[in-house]
């Protein structure tokens, strides 16, 4: 039931029954009966007016109060039409008052209470209209100015109450002598009356004036921020229950608000650990890195300490990636992580700069040895074997240090002094550390350079075979050939020694190999087919599972037989991972590709590694051959390659012959091949064919004899 209707039943009621009295009463009794009902009348319709007034007066400043908090738009438009309509309903009210004024108290009243009204108003347009944000950075001083302004209103208000109030007892005065002139009748229908109007209040009481409390109370406790509010029980007034409604909804989206805030500010704090962390290990990234180094340099300079930056590149972590998978490679970097947290002190600070790359920034008295022993913590503790899935892995760093303020004050120039004393480590040997020099800028430049050089020599075909005739010491003949490789760089011809080791710390020898590979295997066309090609492979190489597809197509697109090609690899290939080793050389061994162990004596190899991968041949290392004739050593040590060879079923081949003492010798014990100037120089293709073609040449066992 609408609040409207409620209000015109309850003083319909009472009129009815007040009109009954006037019926019943005696003639004298009506009249007295229509004076008095038309001074109860009046009365009601002022005290209704008055009360209106009163309670549109409060709605409007109630509205004027969330209006200074609401940040919403919506909400800020629907405040300022709701204060419009009550102002119109309180000009309405006015109107309507001024029918029932009789005194010049009256009159004044309803002046004075225009020109607070008026204040007032323009006091609210001038606060209300200021931009939301200024608003509530003053809304304090704005509510009390509202506040004063409206004391005004409320007592002109409350005189016009009082008035009314006053005009009722003394209608009820007049009520009651009335009532004693009518008699007893008059009396029971007074009560009657009274009774009803008390009736009728309880029940606006309970469905009307205490459910707007609990709305008032809930706006006020949401405007705070309190968003678990308690809404007034559903009841029979419709404009109640949808106030309720509207408000639970308000309430409920107040929270998902409240709720969708909190995430953002989840996701935005998620967001920045992600920009400023690495999202594998855990530690702080390169940006992080930049300021914690400018931040300990300033510190530093302040304290008189000095600050070091090592920067830190793992050894062996391509193998890890390339035979285990890139998810024990993330392990890998993850327990070097570890291991670094664990070692750093209180101030130290850690980052991965990003691949296998990692720097760590310190604080230490000047003239201390701080760097070099943190240097070598770190290096014992990475070194230490890693398991992964039940297995051991091994891998190392090179450490570059520099030191502000002699190698620069700022992050980004004491990193590039860093990197630079890293890659002279990794030079040097790598496992070690370094602390940065000024000529190694020079250096680095010229080292990239050559690089660059050595790149563009392999893709334009520079770099091109040599061949050393291999010899059969048992029938006088060339067998095969080794392929070397010669970079012709202009008019230059640089040897190996030049370029091979920076090929491979470039990673350029796959390129370089397969280059080479091809252009022997075009120029041995024209060479008989029982002929053999040596080609030297990494340790890298014969573990890369890659490796025998890459040879199978150059061979197939050259029309080489793999019977015909020898690969040759050092024994340092055998520390590296031997069941990738293994399984490479298997397959290549089964397409008819055979293996050479190269350099035998000088490196790690045992029975164990000649038993498991089964070369097919071992070549002698030139040092032993040529030191025969003034060490005894030597010669035993030759003596007894052979006899192993022999006793394995594995033919050997002697480097480094150079003359008919090594070569009799050798015959003498029984070795099947020789290389060496005895028999000829790596020579360009033209010069080998020409050799071939004579198929004797000087000085081989015929002038041994």
């Amino acid at each position: 039931m609408r609040i409207k209707t409620q209000l015109l039943l309850s003083f319909a009621l009472m009129f009815l029954l007040l009109a009954g009295v006037a019926g019943v009463s005696i003639e004298r009794m009506g009249q007295i009966g229509r004076i008095a009902g038309d001074l109860n009348g009046r009365v009601v319709d002022k005290t209704r007016i008055a009360a209106n007034i009163t309670d549109l007066e409060q709605q409007i400043r109630f509205v004027d109060s969330f209006l200074l908090k609401a940040s919403d738009p919506d909400q800020d438009q629907l405040a300022r039409d709701l204060i419009e309509s009550r102002n119109k309903a309180v000009d309405s009210q006015i109107f309507s008052y001024m029918r029932f004024v009789d005194s010049p108290l009256e009159r004044s009243l309803l002046q004075n209470l225009e020109r607070s009204r008026s204040v007032y108003s323009r006091l609210q347009q001038d606060i209300l209209g200021t931009a939301a944000e200024g608003r509530h950075r003053q809304v304090a001083d704005d509510e009390a100015r509202l506040a004063n302004a409206f004391d005004q209103v409320k007592r002109q208000t409350k005189g016009l109450a009082l008035v009314a109030e006053t005009e009722a007892r003394a209608a009820r005065q007049d009520a009651i002598v009335i009532a004693q002139g009518a008699g007893r009748t008059v009396l029971v229908v007074a009560g009657i009356a009274m009774a009803t109007g008390v009736i009728m209040m309880g029940v606006l009481l309970t469905g009307v004036f205490r459910p707007m409390a609990h709305i008032t109370e809930a706006l006020i406790a949401l405007s705070q921020g309190r968003l678990n509010v308690v809404l007034p029980p559903s009841g029979r007034n419709r404009e109640i229950d949808r106030m309720t409604q509207a408000l639970d909804i308000y309430r409920n989206n107040a929270v998902a608000l409240a709720k969708a805030h909190e995430e953002t500010k989840a996701a935005h704090s998620r967001a920045d650990a992600l920009a400023r962390h690495d999202v594998l290990t855990g530690l702080p990234n390169r940006r992080v890195l930049a300021s914690a180094v400018n931040d300990i340099i300033k510190r530093s300079a302040r304290r008189s300490l000095a600050a070091a930056v090592l920067v830190l590149d793992l050894d062996r972590f391509k193998p890890v990636n390339d035979i285990h998978g890139h998810s024990a490679g993330d392990k890998v970097l993850c327990e070097v992580a570890t291991r670094l947290g664990a070692i750093l002190r209180v101030g130290d600070v850690a980052a991965r700069l990003g691949g296998d790359e990692f720097a760590i920034i310190l604080e230490f008295e000047p003239g201390s040895d701080t760097p070099h022993r943190v240097a070598k913590r770190i290096l014992a503790c990475i070194n230490a074997p890693i398991l992964l899935d039940g297995r051991s892995v091994s891998v190392g760093t090179s450490i570059g240090i520099a030191v502000s303020p002699t190698d620069g004050d700022d992050a980004e120039t004491l990193l590039h002094a860093a990197d630079l004393a890293m890659f002279k480590a990794k030079r040097e040997g790598r496992g070690s550390f370094r602390f940065f020099e000024a000529e190694m800028d020079v250096q680095l430049r010229a080292r990239a350079d050559l690089e660059a050089r050595i790149c563009h020599a392999i893709l334009k075909g520079d770099i091109r075979p040599h061949y050393q005739p291999l010899v059969d010491l048992r029938t006088d003949t060339i067998v095969g050939f080794e392929v070397l490789a010669r970079w012709h760089d202009g008019e230059l011809l640089r040897s190996p020694d030049e370029f091979i080791q920076i090929a491979d710390e470039a990673g350029l020898m796959p390129q370089l190999t397969y280059s080479v590979l091809r252009q022997a295997c075009r120029d041995s066309l024209a060479w008989p087919n029982t002929l053999t090609l040596a080609v030297n492979v990494t340790p890298a190489q014969i573990s890369d599972p890659g490796l025998p597809g890459a040879l199978f197509e150059i061979l197939q697109q050259e029309k080489f037989p793999p019977s015909r090609l020898e690969l040759e690899i050092t024994e340092n290939a055998l520390i590296g991972d031997i069941a990738s080793a293994k399984n490479v050389m298997a397959i290549l061994r089964q397409h008819g590709v055979r293996i050479s162990l190269d350099d035998f004596g000088t490196g790690y190899s045992s029975l164990h590694h000649l038993r498991e991968l089964k070369f097919d041949k071992i070549k002698i290392d030139r040092s032993f051959v040529q030191s025969m004739p003034t060490n005894a050593e030597s010669m035993k040590i030759v003596e007894t390659i052979l006899a192993l060879g022999r006793s394995l079923g594995i033919d050997t081949l002697a480097e480094g012959v150079e003359d008919v003492g090594h070569l009799r010798h050798l015959v003498d014990q029984g070795c099947e091949f020789g290389q060496g100037y005895h028999f000829g120089k790596p020579l360009p293709a033209g010069a080998a064919s020409d050799l071939l073609t004579k198929q004797n040449p000087p000085a081989l066992l015929t002038s041994a004899a």
